[in-house]
């Protein structure tokens, strides 16, 4: 039998004294510090006294059982009494609803007794392997002279120590960091937004609109925050809107939304039956352990597909009005060790199905995020303060689609990201979800002999109106000018960046047409002399 690592820490919560003493002697014989405790009160305070590389828990106790005592840990952790806990569930009895609830509390494993050694081995070592990975992030790299100072301080966020790292950086690298610290709220705000924290990068932040909306959940005028530095896009914006404004209001809807994540389990004999089987015998036990008490989190499906040897499943979520990945990241994670605990196959938490980060054409077809279209009728009263016709316009455009295919672009569009990454930037969303949220399919077509429909659909829009960074202070203010900041509100919210879109790309079109596209950029979006100094 293989030693596990030597001097690691273990607890064992568990009622039962021969189960505390056959335990406690085979991890002391491989060399661990072992605790033991009878009783869930008493396992509660050893952990706050010390910390356990891994605790085994047992679920039938007298007392405080074992889905007890994990909800007390993660309160204790929540409120930062404690660090995170890796817990090990144990049980005896077939006790599905105990087995759902601490895969809802985030149990590593679970694990039936009787129990041979090569099974808590695979337990306990997973647990640890673990643990150790998390070491990497929570240890800074090993800093170069100055800078034992600033190693103990990099990670925290006072004020004090947020402008004391700008201090050292600045005389390091000889740059005043004058601009950085203008934040102008508390630095231990950026908690849950940013590591190694020194200050605030400003971006230009202007205003388009108001303009006119007629959706399922946005009905009105609103005002629009866009952050960027390019000039002239601003401009092209405000532009449309006040012209779109002489036919009346952009008509959007919501097609269709759900975010999903596609975990893998490795195929080696038959996995995949056993997964799906299980799978369709328990999927409404995988639902309860993947939403727990989520307000927001709510599992609507689950797919699944064998690619190669590999048995991927797509979690299919409506995550209201969070953004959700973080979110379903967690839901799915705990479904699949629950999966792997009742069938004994192993999994991986991401494949690439999902396309996360990524353009994906399967999701453009089948969807990730918020499928949203944006119509509206530009009259030729509008067209000719812009000097061209509908006619022109759409000829346009249908070579440009016509192009676009031949560069294998699905979804062709004239600067869709442009207008999605300045909201984007303003009200603290993903950035990094552009890859996939920039899909905009715009289209044209000839109504009443002379006026121009024109049509957006935004095929993945990634958005949230709660958590991530849209609660820190001008992202919040953003979302608040739209009526967009909190709960009940991103349906509201994706439906005006839908229509914000389709106001930016018929101006530029008409600009490329009359040629006046780069006396545009030269006029407004140059700034070639000017520099801040410090």
């Amino acid at each position: 039998m293989p030693n596990l690592v030597t001097k690691k820490s273990v607890l064992i919560i568990d009622d039962d004294k021969l189960v505390l003493r056959s335990l406690s002697s085979f991890f002391i014989k491989n060399g661990w510090s072992v605790d033991i405790c009878q009783g869930g009160l008493e396992g509660l305070k050893r952990v706050e006294e010390r910390k356990y590389d891994c605790i085994l828990l047992d679920v039938r106790m007298p007392g405080l059982d074992g889905t007890e005592v994990m909800e007390r840990l993660r309160d204790l952790e929540e409120n930062k009494k404690i660090d995170k806990q890796k817990v090990i569930i144990m049980t005896g009895y077939a006790d599905e609803s105990a087995s759902i609830k601490a895969f809802q509390l985030g149990a590593y494993h679970y694990i039936q007794k009787p129990f041979d050694s090569v099974n808590l081995l695979e337990a306990v070592t997973g647990t640890l392997n673990a643990a150790k990975s998390l070491e990497v992030f929570d240890s800074p790299p090993v800093e170069e002279a100055e800078e034992q100072t600033f190693k103990k301080i990099r990670k925290l966020y006072e004020p004090e120590s947020v402008e004391k790292k700008a201090d050292i950086l600045s005389r390091q690298l000889e740059v005043p960091l004058r601009h950085i610290r203008g934040c102008t709220y508390d630095t231990n705000y950026l908690k849950g937004n940013i590591e190694n924290p020194i200050g605030i990068v400003q971006i230009p932040l202007g205003i388009v609109g108001p303009i006119s909306v007629h959706g399922s959940h946005a009905v009105g005028d609103f005002w629009v925050p866009m952050a960027t530095t390019e000039g002239a896009l601003v401009l092209t914006y405000d532009v449309g809107i006040r012209l779109l404004k002489i036919s009346g209001p952009v008509e959007v809807e919501i097609l269709s939304k759900g975010v999903h994540i596609d975990p893998m389990f490795p195929i080696t004999t038959d996995e995949d039956r056993r997964v799906n089987d299980f799978v369709d015998s328990s999927l409404a036990m995988i639902k309860q352990v993947a939403e727990g008490d989520s307000r927001h989190c709510k599992l609507l499906q689950i797919k699944k597909k064998r690619i190669g040897n590999n048995f991927v499943m797509k979690f299919i979520y409506d995550t209201g009005d969070a953004h959700g990945l973080n979110m379903i990241n967690n839901a799915t994670f705990n479904a699949c060790k629950y999966i792997e605990a009742k069938t004994g196959c192993h999994f991986y938490h991401r494949s690439h199905y999902s396309g996360i980060k990524h353009h994906s054409l399967l999701n453009e077809q089948e969807g990730q995020g918020r499928c949203v279209r944006a119509r509206a009728v530009v009259s030729s009263k509008a067209l000719g303060m812009l000097k061209v016709t509908a006619a022109v316009m759409k000829d346009f455009f249908d070579r440009c689609m016509e192009c676009g295919a031949a560069a294998g672009i699905s979804a062709v569009n004239v600067h869709a990201a442009n207008g999605i990454t300045a909201i984007y930037l303003a009200t603290g969303q993903d950035m990094a979800d552009l890859s996939m949220s920039n899909i905009c399919a715009t289209t044209t077509e000839i109504v009443s002999g002379k006026d121009l429909l024109i049509e957006c659909t935004l095929r993945n829009l990634l958005l949230g109106t709660v958590g991530g960074g849209t609660g820190l202070g001008t992202q919040s203010e953003c979302l608040k000018v739209m009526g967009c900041f909190g709960s009940g509100k991103a349906d509201k919210f994706s439906e005006i960046i839908a229509a914000t879109v389709l106001a930016g790309e018929f101006p530029t079109a008409a600009a490329v047409i009359t040629r006046t596209y780069v006396d545009i950029h030269n006029k407004y979006g140059r700034n070639k002399d000017k520099i801040i100094r410090d």
